[in-house]
């Protein structure tokens, strides 16, 4: 993984739609497209930005949010500014039912609840009804003051990101994902992770009250082998994009006390 150290000497160009990471010589060079400057300041060697939080009833909350351009997730707020700004019952007004995952990070593992804010604003760049994590950390990076949170992948995923050190801007141009629907959350209720060799075992860590994986009756615990009759033998997140179709059917086999057993899910949005 290439870190600050390396990259701050370059212009740094992701093109996420392409999949290509280019460098280019701060001193000669000149962007010429079509996107939007955004100022952008280091703190402990991260780049942050000033985005706004848009919820029911409110007038958009100012954020200084951190890039990760490593995370491919949603944005996440940390849990001094959920609190500071009451964001979990803004969030219910826009999805009443907040979902609870477990976040995975150097500190261990510490609750967060999912739903979605009425709109996120990167200058004049608007993204509705956006996923959303809300961070109930008392230990570890989410729990931290100084910082609203992060933007990760499913934000950044919608544009060309060039990060431009020595200015201290971000420049984002639209690509081809911009005008994508909102990113759908997984519909079965399965909060998975995976351990073992090469990370391919899939297994439930919990599973959602009132949801298909719940009505099925998946437990924590169970491991995932198969999916419409194919083993299962992929990355955590290639399992988790087949859960995320409305009305889709999927069989799903589960290894349990040794012993392999079949469930039907029938998907639906549960956010």
């Amino acid at each position: 993984m290439l870190g600050y150290d390396f990259l701050a000497g370059f212009v740094v160009e992701l093109d996420f739609q392409a999949g290509r990471m280019s460098l280019y010589d701060p001193g000669t060079y000149a962007y010429s497209g079509k996107g939007q400057v955004i100022p952008m300041r280091l703190k402990d060697n991260a780049p942050y930005i000033q985005v706004r939080v848009g919820l029911p009833g409110r007038e958009p909350t100012p954020a200084e949010m951190m890039v990760d351009s490593g995370g491919p997730g949603m944005s996440v707020f940390t849990s001094p500014f959920v609190a500071q700004h009451a964001l979990l019952e803004a969030a219910r007004k826009v999805v009443p039912n907040l979902l609870e995952q477990p976040g995975i990070g150097v500190g261990g593992t510490s609750r967060r609840l999912i739903g979605r804010v009425s709109f996120l604003e990167v200058g004049t760049y608007r993204l509705d009804r956006p996923l959303a994590g809300f961070s109930q950390a008392e230990i570890g990076a989410y729990s931290r003051a100084d910082i609203a949170g992060t933007i990760g992948g499913s934000t950044l995923r919608r544009f060309k990101v060039v990060f431009d050190y020595k200015q201290g801007r971000l420049i984002l141009e639209p690509n081809a994902q911009y005008a994508d629907p909102p990113e759908e959350y997984n519909m079965s209720g399965l909060l998975l992770r995976a351990r073992g060799s090469g990370w391919r075992e899939i297994f439930v860590d919990r599973v959602q009250p009132d949801s298909p994986a719940a009505e099925a009756g998946i437990r924590a615990g169970d491991i995932l082998v198969a999916m419409e009759g194919k083993p299962i033998d992929c990355e955590l997140s290639e399992v988790g994009a087949r859960l995320k179709q409305a009305g889709a059917r999927r069989a799903v086999t589960i290894l349990r006390d040794g012993r392999r057993q079949e469930f039907q899910l029938t998907l639906r949005r549960l956010l």
